[in-house]
């Protein structure tokens, strides 16, 4: 067991895709959403309610602020790791193909490139921890 600090978009990106996914998937993608569904509906409401009302708070919230998993367990932490794998490879495609384009996004580059490094970097915290490293 071991705690687990999200950035919250980090946590965002994370649990939107055990969400779009885990009806294809289950197994222990099916079981990570459900462990931490609670949470997720509490950030997410949070989150659909500042973008209508207030968007620096909405934007401070998602860029600037944490949440931690208390507890997680070693096969939690192991398949949030290899979802966020999952997630940093098809941004690494989106790029690709964004770059191909005639007049490609640069923005929109710059910005998938930022997020895969950063979920690439805590993918790796989240295998030490599972080794005990």
């Amino acid at each position: 067991m071991a705690d687990l600090t999200f950035d919250i978009w980090q946590f965002v990106r994370l649990m939107d895709h055990l969400e779009t996914s885990t009806g294809k998937e289950g197994g222990d993608a099916r079981s990570l959403f459900d462990a931490w569904r609670d949470l997720w509906e509490t950030v997410d409401g949070d989150l659909a309610r500042l973008h209508e009302t207030d968007f620096d708070a909405y934007a401070d919230m998602m860029m600037n602020q944490t949440i931690t998993i208390a507890d997680a367990s070693s096969p939690q932490i192991a398949c949030a790791a290899e979802t966020l794998k999952t997630i940093a490879a098809a941004m690494d495609k989106t790029v690709t193909a964004e770059r191909a384009k005639p007049e490609p996004d640069e923005d929109l580059i710059e910005n998938l490139m930022f997020e895969s490094g950063e979920l690439r970097q805590l993918r790796k915290a989240m295998t030490k921890l599972t080794r005990g490293d």
